[in-house]
């Protein structure tokens, strides 16, 4: 069995850092160990790169849809369907899922989706793409209900971590608490800082994707006499290494519970992907 991911934003520097386009990498590296996998992503930078077991195919975007970073269009990489025998796309609502749902099934592939909340414009619904499908794969039993009518089957199948690149360790230090993820307002850091006390240490990393959101936490958190709450550890650019150490030094992960409250009907699947952009999930 040979299967492909399909991504519409690859995850990294030259595309999006965040927990959408984190997933369908990881759930592709950790696949590949088991089944001939392939990843088939875009960027400006098109290119081949093989990463351990998983070969990554990246395509130039001819256009973007409606103008949206995140809603890429092309046909170029139809090609890469021909050869295996499962589809698994990711973002629903967007061109590049909607392709390959079309054409994957067209092509009497097994066709299956992931939604993480993204998306823009897209024909979907309109060409009834969801009787296409084979099974939504969900992140969350509350994401699975985001998708009705996709998919003839439906299962969750959760986050998941990499146990072996993230796993507890160092010393614990109380009253510190770190958030990781893009700096966007619906992420909701105005609420932890709203709700920390005086002694806390916050940290807050990630992107910069909300310049003036950004502006507002470091108001809202010199108002609250936080500390350290500096350019450092609200946002540097974010590096990996720094990201891990994060993990390995503080006790408490502000991620999804307390974030997540406060957009709760609007991102059907932003708590679990809170947790992949932290690395933070169920191993199964």
């Amino acid at each position: 069995m040979r299967i492909v991911q399909v991504s519409p934003v690859f995850f990294g520097e030259e595309g999006i850092v965040g927990g959408g386009e984190r997933y369908p990498l990881e759930l592709a590296h950790a696949l590949a160990r088991e089944v001939p996998t392939s990843l088939v992503s875009f960027s400006p930078r098109p290119r081949r790169e093989q990463r351990g077991a998983l070969a990554v195919r990246l395509y130039r975007p001819w256009w973007y849809v409606r103008g949206k970073r995140t809603n890429p269009f092309s046909l170029a990489w139809l090609p890469a369907l021909a050869s295996v025998d499962v589809v698994h796309t990711h973002q629903y609502r967007t061109a590049m899922s909607n392709l390959a749902i079309l054409f994957g099934s067209l092509a009497g592939k097994r066709v299956f989706v992931t939604d993480e909340g993204g998306g823009g414009y897209h024909w979907g619904n309109r060409l009834r793409l969801g009787t296409r499908v084979a099974g939504h794969l969900a992140i969350s039993a509350f994401a699975a209900q985001s998708l009705p009518g996709v998919g003839r089957r439906r299962e969750v199948i959760y986050g998941g971590v990499d146990v072996e690149r993230f796993r507890p360790g160092g010393t614990r230090q109380p009253h510190r608490v770190v958030a990781i993820g893009r700096i966007l307002p619906h992420k909701g850091y105005d609420v932890l800082l709203r709700a920390a006390e005086s002694h806390w240490e916050v940290h807050i990393a990630g992107r910069v994707y909300h310049p003036s959101y950004f502006a507002h936490l470091q108001e809202l958190a010199a108002t609250r006499g936080l500390s350290p709450f500096t350019e450092t550890t609200l946002l540097g650019p974010l590096r990996f290494t720094f990201e891990r150490k994060l993990y390995f030094v503080f006790l408490v992960l502000a991620a999804g519970a307390l974030l997540f409250a406060k957009n709760l009907q609007r991102s059907p699947s932003g708590r679990a992907m809170t947790y992949m952009e932290t690395a933070v999930g169920q191993a199964r």
